[in-house]
Parts: C-alpha cells; sequence; structure tokens
C-alpha cells in the first residue's frame, strides 16, 4: 500500500468503480490563511434515534455498541509494513493545514501496485454518530442476538463516510437523513443507506481493501490529534516519525 497526497474533482453521484487512470502523484493542499473559523456553525446537534430509548436497560449492548465500532476501525500492525504506519511531515503539514481551514483532512493511497487510487477522508460528528445509531437501532429493532450481522455490517458502514474519491471519481459524502426516521407511521431508512447496500454488493476483495486504507487512515488522524495538543505538535520522545 501507498501512501500519496491529495486531488481534486468534481462531484458526481454514487459511481461504479471506475478504470485506473495513469496521474501523477498528489500533492497536500496549501492551507488557506483567511479566518475560516470566524463563522463556524457550532449549534448543529446530533439528531436522535428515538427507536433506540430503552436499549440500555440491557447493561452488555452499551459497551458492545462501542467495541463494535473500535474493533472494525482498530489497526493490525502485522498487515502492514512498517514504512506505512510511518507519519510522514507532509502528512502532517495537510492535517494541520486540515484543523486551520476547518476542511475535512484527506489522505490518498495506492492499492493493487497502484492501479487503484483511493482517497480516505475524515468523518464529521454526526456521521460518526449515524453509525453507533445505526446499531443501536438494529439492535433495539432485532434484539441483542442481531449483533453479529451488525459487526458484519461495520465493515462497509464506514466506507460510505469515509471512501472520497477512487481513481478520480468522486463518492458523496453520507446523505441526510443520517439515522432511521418515521413519516405517517412509516420507518423512513437512512439517506445513506442505498449507499451502504452498493457498496455490500461490491467484490470482497475491494471491500476489505479499502477497509484496510480506513484502518490504516484512522491510526495516522487519531495520532496526530493525540500529538498536536503540545505546544510544538509533536512529542519527540512518542513521535511516530521515522
Amino acid at each position: 500500500m501507498t501512501v500519496v497526497g491529495n486531488s481534486t474533482t468534481k462531484e458526481v453521484g454514487i459511481p461504479e468503480i471506475p478504470e485506473a487512470k495513469s496521474t501523477e502523484a498528489d500533492k497536500p493542499q496549501e492551507p488557506k490563511k483567511e479566518g475560516v473559523f470566524d463563522n463556524l456553525d457550532t449549534s448543529t446537534q446530533a439528531p436522535v434515534d428515538e427507536t433506540t430509548k430503552g436499549i440500555e436497560e440491557d447493561s452488555r449492548i452499551p459497551g458492545r455498541i462501542s467495541n463494535t465500532v473500535a474493533n472494525r476501525l482498530k489497526i493490525n500492525s502485522d498487515q502492514y509494513d512498517p514504512g506505512d504506519l510511518v507519519i510522514t511531515p507532509e502528512e502532517k503539514a495537510a492535517f494541520i493545514g486540515a484543523m486551520i481551514t476547518g476542511e475535512r483532512y484527506t489522505q490518498t493511497f495506492r492499492l493493487f501496485g497502484g492501479k487503484v487510487t483511493v482517497k480516505i477522508r475524515s468523518r464529521t460528528a454526526d456521521e460518526t454518530y449515524a453509525l453507533y445509531a445505526y446499531i443501536r437501532h438494529t439492535l433495539a429493532k432485532d434484539g441483542p442476538d442481531s449483533l453479529g450481522a451488525v459487526e458484519g455490517d461495520m465493515a462497509y458502514v464506514p466506507l460510505v463516510a469515509q471512501v472520497a474519491e477512487i481513481n478520480g471519481t468522486v463518492f458523496p459524502e453520507m446523505k441526510t437523513p443520517l439515522t432511521y426516521t418515521e413519516s405517517d407511521g412509516k420507518e423512513i431508512e437512512p439517506g445513506w443507506y442505498g449507499a451502504f447496500k452498493a457498496w455490500k454488493a461490491k467484490p470482497e476483495g475491494l471491500t476489505s481493501a479499502l477497509i484496510s486504507c480506513v484502518q490504516l487512515f484512522e491510526y495516522k488522524y487519531w495520532t496526530m490529534t493525540r500529538e498536536a495538543a503540545n505546544k510544538n505538535f509533536w512529542n519527540s520522545d512518542t513521535s511516530t516519525e521515522g
């Protein structure tokens, strides 16, 4: 797996996986210098899924919900070359730039000998909530015994949220509503559910490779998030930089 920079494309609908294109390695975007946080709207709250009320009565469920998401996104270092785990100065610069501009952090990977280029994006807080809400809703509806099936779904839901681009073709962000809703007594699926089903229909080899990209992305993203709390961004005693 090769990690490269960022790229710019126009947005289209949910596409089929396109043919590989021969392109140059992407470069990190320059951070914007304007005061991007001046008009930041902090009033948005995550939607509430009313169907999950009372699920906490089973004391096993909250912890298992958390573990289901965490385990799917947790990296197994044995699956990667040591060089893949190194956070480069370019990645740090792109990360800081995303934090300054308030935009999503993205990272690009090359798979299958460079034939497939994949851009992974960070999630919003509402999208992370949607992962948990989906599990809670399913467990409330189908009972704790459905957790095994839900754990399998967690291989695909993160792909909806975080796969931004494949071979130059853009994949939309998670569509709203992010949780199940109800209208006239009829349950309405989340807006992203169609994309979720589309990912499940893709070849398993492709989706397995993509979820590995997401896992590696999460490892680097949260490592940088933790270490960014230091005054000089990096803690030399625990630095992952080579």
